[in-house]
């Protein structure tokens, strides 16, 4: 009897302690916003730790202008970490000006035109935190299309995704170069 009582305490004493001193999970949000110009593409990359935790993140930031994919460097590649300690906030704008994307300009009468229809956007992030859990974030959308919506705004729904994603290659579900490479923080060559 001694010992059941000794057992119900311990049990007793764990749950609550582990009630009381629970670790919230890691929270992250990411955003993509800007415009599609006759001229150039402005982005905004915004990334958000909204966790009590540490994080290392790589982020596969993928765009295409005309079903063509843009060659970005190795942060927003997935290929270099993004370290965010709790609750900051890590934004960066950056734009494509349309003739260096090989995209010669246009003119219709007097105005000039854009050379490109629509961007396509999808991102993905990964991250491993100071607990050693890991997770990912995405794959989210956006898109944009020149001529009648020149905002950046996000996808929503499983059928539009597809629908509107349906000609482009799908989503990886590992990083770039593995888990072991996010977890080791190893950099991952091109």
């Amino acid at each position: 009897m001694l010992t059941a009582t000794l057992i119900a305490v311990v049990w007793y004493t764990y749950f609550t302690y582990r009630s009381v001193h629970r670790e919230d999970p890691t929270h992250l949000l990411v955003d993509v916003s800007g415009v599609a110009h006759w001229s150039r593409i402005d982005l905004e990359f915004v990334l958000e730790n909204r966790s009590a935790r540490s994080v290392r993140t790589r982020q596969l930031l993928e765009v295409w202008v005309d079903k063509k994919a843009v060659a970005l460097d190795g942060f927003y590649s997935g290929r270099e970490d993004l370290p965010l300690g709790p609750d900051d906030v890590f934004s960066r704008s950056f734009n494509f000006d349309v003739q260096t994307l090989g995209i010669p300009r246009t003119t219709q009468g007097v105005d000039p035109a854009p050379g490109y229809s629509e961007v396509h956007i999808r991102l993905t992030v990964w991250w491993y935190d100071d607990l050693k859990e890991e997770g990912r974030v995405g794959p989210r959308y956006w898109y944009a299309a020149v001529q009648t919506t020149p905002g950046v705004g996000p996808i929503i729904g499983a059928k539009h995704i597809e629908y509107v994603f349906k000609n482009f290659p799908p989503a990886d579900p590992v990083p770039p170069g593995g888990w072991r490479a996010l977890r080791s923080g190893a950099a991952v060559p091109a």
